[in-house]
């Protein structure tokens, strides 16, 4: 019991590289990001959402799901507010979905989550859309 215990504690610090999987709909384009999103797995002069989803993917709702997501540093934070601006320019939306609670604390400590929008489920960043749509509700 103590090697397994000790084998999971290891694991845990071991880092895991950044996954980035994208599905789109009618409505927005979703990524699901996994691992760690760190300097190191951010390229500055890359773009993993364009190269996913087309170079039209800020003129539409970008919808970030975080759940998976065991760390992030300044880096990611930069790349997050980075997204939001170009989704403002462009005329689309960025939502991060579930985001983890270290992940959520990080960002309120840094009162970015005033500027970014934090929703619980993928159906409640949909709701969001539908409520903030020029057809939906206000």
């Amino acid at each position: 019991m103590m090697t397994k215990t000790a084998a999971t504690s290891v694991a845990n610090w071991c880092p895991t590289p950044m996954n980035l999987t994208c599905t789109r709909d009618d409505v927005a384009t979703m990524f699901v990001l996994s691992g760690q999103v760190t300097s190191q797995e951010i390229d500055p002069l890359k773009d993993p959402l364009m190269d996913a989803a087309g170079p039209d993917v800020y003129r539409r709702p970008v919808l970030l799901d975080l759940a998976k997501v065991s760390y992030i540093d300044s880096s990611a934070v930069s790349w997050f507010l980075v997204r939001n601006k170009l989704c403002r320019e462009q005329g689309g939306k960025l939502i991060l979905i579930g985001v983890t609670p270290m992940v959520r604390q990080i960002l309120a400590v840094l009162k970015l989550d005033r500027i970014l929008k934090l929703v619980e489920t993928p159906a409640q960043a949909r709701d969001l859309l539908t409520a903030t749509s020029p057809g939906g509700a206000v």
